[in-house]
């Protein structure tokens, strides 16, 4: 079954989980949304949540990049997206909730009009502490 990546060009996060599906060699389409388009399509779609990336990989529904890396990890354990020795890991993982959580908020308000951030629900991440809606860990 061939995965779908629901992406917006131009996102950073998108292209992350492109990288990511193109490194595992795993056969994928992408379906390229736009604002403000985005949120009501996922939410069609199945998708909890109205942000990019979203992955639809056999029956699991993901989103977000990092959920995205943790779930890839476990269905196609190799090539390893994340390094094995645990300090590594969780350094990783630390700049990516920083990325999440500190960089891409602070960028939107300059990129996207207003009114587009708070229809695709973008303005607040989702707290770290917080458990993945998909199961996995943030």
């Amino acid at each position: 079954m061939t995965a779908t990546l629901y992406a917006m060009p131009a996102s950073h996060p998108s292209i992350a989980a492109a990288l990511m599906l193109e490194r595992k060699e795993i056969e994928y389409e992408t379906a390229w949304l736009l604002l403000p388009f985005t949120g009501p399509i996922l939410r069609l779609r199945g998708f909890p949540r109205r942000t990019v990336p979203a992955l639809r990989i056999d029956d699991r529904k993901i989103q977000g990049s990092r959920e995205i890396s943790v779930a890839l990890d476990e269905h196609t354990p190799e090539p390893r997206l994340f390094p094995c020795d645990e300090t590594l890991r969780r350094d990783v993982e630390q700049a990516e909730r920083w990325g999440d959580e500190v960089l891409q908020p602070a960028a939107r308000p300059g990129v996207l009009p207003q009114e587009w951030v708070a229809e695709a629900g973008l303005g607040q991440p989702q707290a770290a502490s917080e458990p993945s809606p998909q199961g996995g860990t943030p």
